[in-house]
């Protein structure tokens, strides 16, 4: 699952994780994105997260989904860099997820997505982002 409101992020992301044979559910921003990932819940396996977004946030959207999806691994694209989000969003997010956040810093290559999209979902079975 890919949420983010740059139109040109999320049909990237979406192309990129296609080309990986994966399917893809698309959000524009974090409201969107909870009523998705509800609808959706048990096939999702990875959540691709911008932080600055319309109506409700990255991390708004991270506090809220681990009330019910904790157990799904999240990837930070954001054009803050990794140590501002260390600083101000990594340190103080719910230490209750079953998998620890992963940073890609906008603009990031498909290679790079790709590397770490795959490294997350080793070891799942027929996996929806």
């Amino acid at each position: 699952m890919s949420i983010d409101d740059e139109d040109a992020i999320r049909e990237l992301s979406a192309c990129i994780l296609e080309d990986m044979k994966l399917n893809v559910l698309l959000a524009k921003d974090g409201v969107e994105g909870l009523d998705v990932l509800q609808d959706h819940l048990n096939d999702v396996s990875l959540v691709l997260l911008d932080m600055t977004m319309p109506r409700m946030n990255g991390k708004q959207f991270y506090h809220h989904m681990q009330a019910f999806a904790s157990h799904i691994p999240v990837v930070i694209l954001s054009g803050y860099t990794e140590i501002y989000m260390q600083t101000h969003f990594m340190e103080d997010s719910i230490e209750s997820s079953a998998h620890p956040l992963s940073f890609v810093e906008k603009p990031f290559s498909p290679e790079m997505l790709r590397l770490l999209v795959e490294k997350q979902l080793s070891g799942k079975r027929a996996p929806v982002v």
